[in-house]
């Protein structure tokens, strides 16, 4: 993942971009109980319009340039790791299906389920349809 920030070394730098505001606040509250100064970005907009978490490319996690990777090193040994979650409603995609699109003509389309960008975390491959 690329971080961002002041070409000075002084500016916020993004280590997560996460697609849950539940996993946000989480790392957020995680990194500044240690200490260090978080900035979530989006996380007022997605919090009043959640449908737009995707278009919007998810919560960006930042904290300041200088002790990036301290909270990177610190992430990378509590982390236990992230797994697809169940399906929500049934196991059978035609059920799945069925409810996900009676949710979204109903004007409430269910959020995808989306792994996070993590700077401690080397970026695996999807697993396709049939190892779920």
């Amino acid at each position: 993942m690329a971080e961002h920030g002041d070409p000075d070394g002084g500016g916020p730098v993004a280590i997560a971009h996460v697609y849950s505001q539940v996993e946000a606040d989480v790392i957020a509250a995680t990194l500044q109980a240690y200490g260090f100064t978080v900035v979530a970005g989006s996380r007022g907009a997605i919090s009043v319009m959640p449908y737009l978490m995707v278009g919007l490319g998810g919560i960006p996690i930042a904290v300041a340039a200088g002790e990036a990777e301290e909270a990177i090193a610190l992430m990378a040994e509590i982390d236990g790791g992230w797994s697809c979650p169940e399906a929500p409603f049934d196991s059978d995609p035609a059920i799945n299906g069925a409810v996900s699109l009676g949710s979204t003509l109903l004007g409430g389309p269910p959020m995808p389920r989306v792994e996070g960008e993590y700077a401690w975390r080397p970026r695996q491959p999807r697993p396709g349809p049939s190892a779920r």
